[in-house]
């Protein structure tokens, strides 16, 4: 919604007409506009990665098929 602000204000009432005409422009339903991720967001999508690497590293610390791979890469994931 756009409400003027500059009422009276010399070569304001301008900028005024125009933010009210772009306020009042329809935008096209197939416009997508990316607004990027809100910082929880970031933080569950984090959050599901590094449980996942943990699934993961369970498997492999569990595993018995392919252990031969482990006398290459003895902890997968883990850092010592």
């Amino acid at each position: 919604m756009w409400l003027p602000s500059h009422i009276g204000i010399k070569g304001n009432e301008l900028a005024d007409g125009l933010a009210g005409a772009a306020a009042a422009a329809t935008v096209k339903p197939d416009t997508d506009i990316n607004i990027g991720l809100e910082l929880s967001e970031a933080y569950n999508l984090v959050d599901s990665y590094i449980g996942l690497v943990r699934k993961w590293q369970h498997y492999w610390d569990q595993e018995t098929t392919g252990s031969h791979y482990r006398s290459i890469e003895k902890n997968g994931f883990h850092q010592n």
